[in-house]
Order: structure tokens, then C-alpha cells, then sequence
């Protein structure tokens, strides 16, 4: 006779529901649901000297201008959003005051080396980092609203990037900590 062992799940089900109440504990309370005593996460930053702040934008703007030039219809333009990703973390640490540590300031300036070294790729038919191994930075375009968000992929060593071979892939999608930030993660 065949008996097939399945867990039971209510005994899933009451566990699950057990725990609940110690998720709760952990949160801020009640005042999670009134907009204007929402704990901010991640806290308020360091300060960015002025100079610095002015140097990040103007790299931001020139990054946001190149990305308005290429044709969206252009090949090239599907990988659009592995430079926006890069210029919208920096964007977004300035913008939102997340700089925790201002040695994240040079963090910034190389994701935006990156960005600018991309973008040129871009214009010039390349894409190298799509033939990259190793933990290769990419970005997507979100099907919920539109935005372009990060992500990493693990590719093994001798990859068959010809797509005949199967490989393991480790993807690394963003989550949320008290004070990680795209920065931070990228």
C-alpha cells in the first residue's frame, strides 16, 4: 500500500500564526501606520560638503543627457537600465540624504565611473559587462512602475554565454536594512 507523508499543514499554519505576534513585537507599533511618525529608515545621513554634492550632480545630469540620446529603439537601448541604475543610487543617496559614512562619497563616484564607462560602451555597440564572470552589477526596469532597479548575477567561470549549456546563476535582488542603501548594495 502506498502512504504518501505530507506535512500536516495546519501545524504549519498555527506556527505561522504563533510567530506573528513576535513580528510585531520587533516593528515600531501602531505608529507604522501614521504617515507622520513613521521612524525613517534608513536614518538621516552625513552631511556632503557642497563641492562634492555639486561634483555628484553634475555627473548625474551629464549620465541623465546621455541616456536621453540614445535612440530607444536602438539595440542598445535594452541595456539602458544598467547605467540608469547606477546614476539613479546616487541620485538617490543625495537626494535622500543616505550617505551613512562619507567614505560612501567615493563609492558614489565610482558607480558613476561605471555608469559613464557604460554608457560610452553603449554608443559604441559594446556591452562587455553582458560577457562579464563573476558578480556583474545589472539593472531592470520594473514592470510595477516603470523604475529601474538593481540587481546582482553570479556568473560562473567558463559560462557558455552562448546559451547551449546549462549553468547555475545566483541572482542578488536589493532588500531593505535599517542602513543599506543602492550605494551600499551596488
Amino acid at each position: 500500500m502506498y502512504h504518501h507523508r505530507r506535512p500536516c499543514l495546519w501545524l504549519h499554519v498555527l506556527i505561522l500564526l504563533a510567530a506573528c505576534p513576535l513580528a510585531v513585537l520587533h516593528a515600531d507599533g501602531s505608529a507604522d501606520n501614521v504617515g507622520e511618525s513613521v521612524r525613517r529608515v534608513p536614518p538621516a545621513g552625513v552631511e556632503v560638503p557642497a563641492a562634492e554634492q555639486a561634483s555628484l550632480r553634475a555627473r548625474i545630469d551629464s549620465l541623465r543627457e546621455g541616456i536621453a540620446s540614445v535612440d530607444p529603439k536602438a539595440p542598445q537601448a535594452a541595456l539602458l537600465p544598467d547605467v540608469e541604475v547606477l546614476a539613479k543610487a546616487v541620485d538617490d543617496s543625495l537626494r535622500y540624504q543616505e550617505f551613512q559614512k562619507l567614505d560612501e562619497i567615493r563609492t558614489a563616484s565610482a558607480l558613476l565611473d561605471l555608469a559613464t564607462e557604460r554608457l560610452q560602451q553603449l554608443k559604441n555597440g559594446e556591452a562587455p559587462w553582458t560577457k562579464q564572470e563573476g558578480l556583474v552589477v545589472r539593472g531592470y526596469r520594473s514592470r510595477l512602475d516603470g523604475s529601474v532597479q538593481p540587481c546582482g548575477i553570479e556568473i560562473p567561470e567558463r559560462y557558455d554565454f552562448t546559451g547551449t549549456s546549462k549553468h547555475r546563476l545566483d541572482l542578488w535582488f536589493h532588500g531593505r536594512g535599517e542602513t543599506l542603501t543602492e550605494v551600499n548594495f551596488l
